[in-house]
Parts: C-alpha cells; sequence; structure tokens
C-alpha cells in the first residue's frame, strides 16, 4: 500500500512511523520540519509511540529516541497519487493542506481524518470527493475509523488489516459517526476547560464547580448531536467524567499545551463549534460560549502583548 502523510508533527510523526517501521511505502509531506527530516531523519520517543501500539509490537520497540530514514517532501505533485492518505494537520491548516494535497488524491485513494471535530470529513469532502473521505477517531492510545454509512467495506477492511500489520491500536466502527461526535462532546469539555483553567486534569476535577462546568459542556453538545439526529448513549456523561477521574492528575491535554507553549489553538472547531452550531439549530450554549470567549484571544497563539 501507498500511503503519504499529511503533517510531521506527533500525531502524523507516530503512526507514519509505525507504518514505515512495518515495511510499508510511506512518504511525509511535511512544510516547516522537511530539511531536518531529509537530513537527520524522523524522530520520536518510543515511550510516546508505545502507547498507540499493541502490547506484542510495544515489546518490540527499542529504549529511547526512534530514529527512521523516511521519504519527505513538500511537493505531492512528485509522489502523485496514493492508496491512502492520512490526514494528520491540525485543524487551522486543513483548508491549506487539502488545497496542497490535491496530486495525491486519485480515484482509488482513502483518505482518512485523524483530527477532532464534527465537520472535518465534510470540510475534505469538498476538496477530494465526499467518497474518498471515511471518518476517523483518533485518542491517544488507539485510532478507530469507518465508512460513514456504517456499512462494511473492502477499503476499511484493507486498512484494519495495514495498520494491524504495523501493531498499531485500531477498531473499525460500524457507527463512526457517533464515535465522531462523542469525541466532540468530551474534547469540548476537556479541551476547552483545561486550557481556559491552566490547569491538568486532577487539579481541575478536584474543583466541584469545575467539574459540573465539564458535565454542563458535555450536556450542551449532546443536546445538539441528539437534534441532528446522532444519539450517544445515556450515560456518556457519568462514564466519561469517571474515566477523567481515572486519569493520572498531571495528565494535560494538547490544547493546555498549546495555550502554555504560545502556540495557536483549534478552538474554532471545538467549543467554537459546539457555538455554531448551538445557534443554526437554536440550542443554548452558555458554557461552550464561556470556554470560546475566555479562549478567543489566544486563538492565534500568545497575544501579542503577551509573547
Amino acid at each position: 500500500m501507498r500511503i503519504a502523510v499529511m503533517g510531521t508533527g506527533s500525531l502524523g510523526g507516530r503512526y507514519g512511523g509505525a507504518l514505515v517501521m512495518a515495511g510499508h511505502d510511506v512518504t511525509f509531506i511535511a512544510r516547516s520540519q522537511l530539511e531536518t527530516i531529509k537530513k537527520e531523519g524522523l524522530k520520536f520517543d518510543a515511550q510516546v509511540l508505545g502507547r498507540i501500539l499493541t502490547p506484542e509490537a510495544r515489546g518490540e520497540l527499542p529504549a529511547g529516541t526512534v530514529t527512521l530514514p523516511v521519504k519527505v517532501t513538500d511537493k505531492p505533485a512528485e509522489v502523485g497519487t496514493v492508496d491512502l492518505l492520512l490526514f494528520c494537520v491540525k485543524t487551522y491548516d486543513l483548508d491549506t493542506a487539502a488545497k496542497q494535497a490535491g496530486p495525491l488524491v486519485g480515484a482509488q485513494t482513502t483518505v482518512l481524518p485523524m483530527q477532532n471535530g464534527v465537520r472535518i470529513r465534510e470540510r475534505l469532502g469538498s476538496y477530494f470527493g465526499e467518497y474518498a473521505v471515511i471518518g476517523g477517531v483518533q485518542y491517544p492510545d488507539r485510532i478507530i475509523f469507518g465508512e460513514i454509512d456504517g456499512s462494511e467495506s473492502q477499503r476499511t477492511k484493507q486498512l484494519l488489516e495495514v495498520f494491524q500489520s504495523a501493531g498499531l491500536t485500531t477498531e473499525l466502527s460500524d457507527h463512526i459517526q457517533k464515535d465522531i461526535w462523542e469525541k466532540f462532546i468530551a474534547i469540548c469539555a476537556v479541551g476547552g476547560v483545561l486550557a481556559m483553567v491552566r490547569l491538568p486534569m486532577g487539579p481541575a476535577l478536584s474543583c466541584p464547580e469545575t467539574k459540573e462546568l465539564f458535565e454542563g459542556i458535555m450536556d450542551e453538545a449532546i443536546s445538539i448531536s441528539q437534534t441532528i439526529g446522532v444519539a450517544v448513549a445515556e450515560d456518556f456523561v457519568p462514564n466519561m467524567m469517571a474515566y477523567l477521574e481515572g486519569l493520572p492528575p498531571m495528565i494535560k491535554n494538547s490544547q493546555l499545551e498549546d495555550i502554555e507553549a504560545g502556540r495557536r489553538l483549534e478552538l474554532d472547531d471545538l467549543n467554537g463549534e459546539a457555538v455554531r452550531l448551538g445557534k443554526e439549530f437554536e440550542i443554548p450554549t452558555p458554557l461552550n460560549f464561556a470556554v470560546y470567549a475566555a479562549l478567543k484571544p489566544y486563538i492565534g497563539g500568545a497575544p501579542t502583548l503577551l509573547a
């Protein structure tokens, strides 16, 4: 299988790196890191890579930093059409990257987005055609994917085999739309609240009012999903809260790390999207709006006076 990975950050590097190690024909499309990767290879921490691998594959990893010589370019036309395009850029770079990726996508190409957000597939479909793009959800320890209509297809079965051959922890879903919405509901709370209070999970959830904010943000997003016909489990919120409370107390999510480092935020596709959909369907979203409003000054990185 010929594979292209759009984006060489933590997400694209780990998944693409695992596929390279399994012997697949992988080309990375890079911009800022292009020359460094050409000269030094793709580098990542073996422990971080191990989080997305099965226990068996994890046990075969070397200790410390893994360095892989890989194929990398900033010119997709030189690569040509591929069988699989992993779309791993940040959501704020999605449209720019999609325009650049055109030469990679042919009639038989499967595009798998790995971003958070409920309109990612729709946006990519406007560039590559609706059929080309399947649904995907990425968690810290696994990826879930499937046809958007829940059907079983030859391409998703083949993709499952490819991922399993690389030791990746994967799940082929027959309800990917529900999976996408469940991740969105959770990440609006986790990503929004932790970034707003500037605290890791344990200290944030130890405050009853902040814990209530987590739950309220999820309840608002669930109201939207129900309105558009995507049902989640009735006990989703208490189950998610139990899961979050069981995580290591000092764990941080990517949006908290981004705001601490003064990087851009994917806010518009998270709480901002919940606010937009709430207005569209006349569903109140005051808690999501409060988070969106509090973080919006940081959406482009640290405000000028703070940088």
